[in-house]
């Protein structure tokens, strides 16, 4: 009773009681336990915290710092945590805040993570930043040491390890993956995806990276949008480059306007600009070595390992499987269909069009193949057609060129019968196997590994063996060579080989020319032939009107 009577009398007078051995209540003993100022016991009560709501408690007057009580509203034990200047009202009672180790009955009206104020949100780990999200800039991020140096940058979004940790005013960025845009410092509507993308990036702007190194070595280049590992990883400075697939322009690092589309698409690339290459490994190797401004630029590849070996050749077009597929210093080449134009190695303004349309040799210029596995086999020459062809035409006949105003040195010194009458007209058969090792056609070797579509296929076999049969008529460019040569005629119409694998031609229509001359000769020798006979008919009348007076 004497315990109870003392409490009331340090209630009622509100003095100061020193107790040195504690306040015991309802204890067995008659003294408090050692290690408490106040020791309650009892086995069907407790001890009543003073109760008050949120508002009531964050008005109590300079709180001691440790002062217990109940909120009402929040239905937890709340402990001053602060000091009585500036209180930190915390809770302490188990279960009754939010748990480490789950939570369940929530109500996400009142139970979050989060400010009740609109003070950023910020995570730390060792007490370095490690994340945050703040309604007043619109940054928002979670990972080690994001947004470490921000100041004045918005709307910008990372996560990942040291993502955007550089950034001081940088706006619109967004990157998601270790160490993406890492270095950005004033950069602004960039977006890295991936671990890496865009790491050096500082001051560039509206970058797009998809992919881990997707242009990870990127400064100051703007406009580029790479996606897939690696693509456009040594990009610095180029700019308005697009980059698809594993690989896609890894070694850019200045060319401009650039796109490469799949698996290691123009990957050698340095500093070229204004290529396209799509498919696997198109343009692969462009712009090595390169050295002038002019190299390795304007290349367009369309297909799968086109253009793949060219290095600093400009101006070409290609589209197939493999066409121009070794060409290195080449240019102003162009080439459409599967395998075209695959021989061609310096050769400069070779045109081919068709499934394995070439040359059949690497260094020609202005030579031009149409159709399937046709093959121009000399500089400034046009091939219409494989060995198998047999007509060749149209609704109109030929035209060439024959202007007046633009010849010069005309002589009319053409030979007539002098030479029509030398030549020998023949029939004869094409053998065409003897034609493919003359110009050592490529048709169904390996190439490059590669097996290509083999003309002496079943069809192409009977498709050649039928052309053998055919009886053609005409001469032999040898023999009308030589004829020509014998009169000391420059006859236009031989086309002669101009290299050892070329093979020899004539122009028919050429033959017009001295035809028509010798017609005109035959004519003039015509004429005077009747005008002999005439003379001759005229005499041999007075012969017979002498012998008939004479008779009489």
């Amino acid at each position: 009773m004497k315990t109870i009577f003392l409490l009331v009398a340090i209630l009622l007078t509100g003095r100061q009681l020193t107790y040195s051995q504690g306040l015991a209540i309802n204890t067995t003993g008659a003294s408090a336990d050692a290690s408490a100022i106040m020791d309650a016991s009892s086995a069907l009560k407790g001890v009543l915290i003073p109760r008050m709501n949120t508002a009531t408690v964050l008005s109590v007057s300079n709180p001691a710092r440790g002062l217990l009580v109940y909120d009402t509203a929040k239905n937890q034990l709340m402990v001053n945590m602060g000091t009585p200047a500036v209180p930190n009202w915390q809770n302490i009672v188990y279960k009754s805040g939010w748990s480490l180790k789950g939570n369940s009955g929530t109500d996400t009206a009142i139970n979050f993570i989060g400010t009740t104020d609109l003070e950023p949100l910020v995570f730390r780990i060792h007490n370095i930043k490690a994340g945050m999200i703040d309604t007043a800039s619109y940054n928002t991020g979670l990972g080690f040491r994001v947004f470490d140096s921000l100041t004045s940058g918005t709307y910008n979004t990372a996560l990942g390890y040291k993502a955007f940790i550089s950034d001081t005013s940088g706006g619109f960025n967004t990157a998601l993956g270790s160490n993406a845009l890492r270095f950005n410092t004033s950069g602004f509507g960039n977006t890295a995806t991936g671990a890496i993308a865009l790491q050096q990036n500082t001051i560039g702007i509206y970058n797009t990276a998809n992919g881990g190194d997707a242009l990870a070595s990127n400064t100051t280049g703007n406009d580029n949008t790479s996606t897939g590992f690696f693509a456009m990883y040594g990009n610095t400075t180029g700019e308005r480059n697009v980059a698809t697939g594993w690989d896609a322009l890894a070694s850019n690092t200045i060319g401009t306007a650039n796109v490469a589309i799949g698996a290691s698409a123009l990957s050698a690339n340095n500093y070229g600009n204004d290529n396209t290459g799509i498919g696997s490994s198109a343009l692969g190797l462009n712009g090595l070595g390169a050295t002038q401004a002019y190299d390795a630029t304007q290349n367009t590849g369309v297909g799968s390992q086109v253009l793949v070996g060219n290095t600093i050749g400009y101006n070409n077009t290609a589209q197939g499987f493999k066409s121009i597929f070794n060409n290195s210093i080449g240019y102003n080449n162009a080439a459409l269909g599967f395998l075209s134009l695959q021989t061609n190695y310096t050769g400069i303004g070779n045109t081919a069009v068709g499934t394995a349309a070439d040359v059949n040799a690497f260094n020609l210029q202005n030579a031009t193949a149409l159709g399937y596995f046709a093959s121009a086999t000399a500089s400034n020459q046009v091939r219409i057609g494989n060995g198998t062809v047999t007509s060749i035409g149209g609704y109109a006949n030929w035209t060439n060129i024959s202007d007046g105003r633009i010849k010069t040195k005309i002589k009319e010194d053409v030979p007539g019968l002098s030479f029509i009458s030398k030549l020998t007209p023949v029939t004869y058969h094409l053998d065409l196997e003897a034609a493919d090792k003359i110009i050592k056609d490529p048709s169904g070797d390996l190439t490059n590994g590669t097996s290509i579509i083999n003309p002496s296929g079943s069809d192409q076999i009977n498709s050649r063996k039928e052309k053998e049969q055919i009886v053609y008529t005409g001469f032999i460019a040898q023999d009308v060579e030589k004829a020509a040569k014998s009169i000391n005629y420059q006859f236009s119409g031989v086309d002669a080989p101009k290299n050892d694998r070329d093979l020899y031609g004539l122009r028919y229509a050429d033959f017009v020319a001295p035809m028509v001359k010798a017609i005109q000769e035959q004519q003039q020798q015509i004429e005077t032939f009747k005008k002999e006979i005439a003379d001759l008919k005229t005499v041999l009348a007075q012969v017979i009107s002498a012998l008939s007076v004479k008779n009489k």
